[in-house]
């Protein structure tokens, strides 16, 4: 029964944050229509209109990638995260005893102006490179470390 339950809880979890991502990726499908040209024109040049797309599709579409990562750090569908210290640990002049519990701003994190350009925009470019290369960094969609109690 706890397994039932266990299944249950992950099941809700991971069907609600994808609904939720879903649902603004629609708004901004909706919101900015420079965008989901740009997501039209990488659809029809790399897929086309004569197959399906496939998992090797993804390597060949970096705009598709980093709207997707702009939705995740835009909306923050989980803006804050319950941790606990693994260890004893430093963090900077902070001594963090063992088990402590820490809640991770992840809003915070993906709304810095330290490390994002104009991060209340919503700019696919934020996950391209100079060569409109896919780039991964700074993002934390969902959590970051062990969950408390775990």
């Amino acid at each position: 029964s706890q397994l039932v339950w266990l299944l249950s809880d992950l099941f809700i979890v991971g069907l609600d944050t994808t609904v939720t991502t879903l649902r603004w990726s629609v708004l901004f499908f909706i919101k900015r229509p420079k965008v989901t040209q740009k997501l039209v024109e990488e659809i029809d040049s790399v897929i086309g209109s004569e197959r399906k797309p496939c998992l090797n599709d993804r390597d060949n579409m970096p705009y598709m990638g980093a709207f997707i990562n702009e939705v995740m750090r835009f909306s923050t569908i989980t803006p804050l995260a319950a941790h606990a210290t693994p260890e004893d640990t430093t963090l900077g002049e902070y001594h963090i005893p063992k088990q402590t519990l820490v809640i991770v701003n992840l809003w915070g994190i993906h709304h810095d102006p330290k490390v994002w350009r104009d991060p209340h925009e919503f700019r696919p470019e934020h996950f391209l490179g100079p060569e409109g290369k896919a780039m991964l960094k700074h993002l934390v969609p969902f959590s970051l470390g062990k969950s408390f109690g775990c």
